[in-house]
This record gives structure tokens, C-alpha cells and sequence, in this order.
């Protein structure tokens, strides 16, 4: 049975180098929202964007289901409503779905998940994701 992988955290938490780990143990391949701003090896966001990184990455998830393959979607989803339609395709074809957590406990730990994050998503934006964070009882966590 095929495989869909969700991680989700708040931006410096971890998820991308969890999905390379899960990757290259078999679980698929990678996809994000974040591949619709690379140019390149330059990553280049513009929040104005975001609408169509989502839907691009949507798209190109619906591709691999239809093609049976493994796939792990890294992105941050901080609420369940935004990773709802990943979780709908794959149970409609038959895909053994999987939703692993990054859990960011408190503002300590989101100042150091600020200092590593890679793509320089500003403090104010992280504290935003953080406070509007959905816990999903059925997620794996990461620690």
C-alpha cells in the first residue's frame, strides 16, 4: 500500500531535514510549497505567492497519488484545515496515511527554532504560526 507522509511544524523546527531522513528510508518523495520559490539553488519567497506554492504543491501531491507513488509533503500546516485535502485524496485512493508532528512547547523553543530556520521567516510571522497552531491528536510527534 502506498504511503503519504504530512510533516508539520513551525518553520526551524526540523521538518525538512525529518522528511530528507524519511525520504531516503523509503517513505518517498519530497514535496513542499517551498519548491515554488526556489530559483535555482536561491530561495526567493514572496508571501504574495503563497496561493499558488499551495496550490502547486497540491497538484503536483495529486500526481504522485495518481501514480500510486510514496510521497511526504514538508510543509508547515498550522492547523489541520490546511493539509485536510492531502488527507482526503490519499484516503479516497488507498493510501496508508501518516501525519508527523514537530511539537514547538513554548517561546524558548520557538527562539531557537527562529535562529535555525533557513528561509529567514521573520520572528513576528513565527509567533503568529505558533499562536494560531492546531494540535493534531492523531499526529505522530517528533521529538
Amino acid at each position: 500500500m502506498p504511503t503519504a507522509t504530512i510533516v508539520r511544524g513551525v518553520p526551524g523546527s526540523g521538518k525538512s531535514t525529518f522528511a530528507r531522513i524519511s525520504s531516503v528510508e523509503g517513505f518517498g518523495d519530497i514535496i513542499s510549497a517551498d519548491d515554488f520559490f526556489m530559483k535555482g539553488e536561491r530561495y526567493c519567497f514572496d508571501p504574495r505567492l503563497l496561493p499558488q506554492a499551495h496550490a502547486q504543491c497540491l497538484s503536483r501531491f495529486i500526481e504522485y497519488v495518481k501514480n500510486g507513488k510514496n510521497i511526504i509533503v514538508d510543509n508547515v500546516h498550522s492547523q489541520m484545515w490546511e493539509y485536510k485535502n492531502y488527507l482526503l485524496i490519499a484516503k479516497m485512493m488507498g493510501y496508508e496515511i501518516k501525519v508527523f508532528e514537530i511539537p514547538c512547547p513554548d517561546l524558548d523553543i520557538l527562539k531557537m527554532f527562529h535562529s535555525r530556520n533557513i528561509h529567514n521567516v521573520p520572528y513576528h510571522t513565527m509567533e503568529a504560526i505558533w499562536n494560531r497552531w492546531e494540535m493534531d491528536s492523531s499526529a505522530q510527534i517528533v521529538s
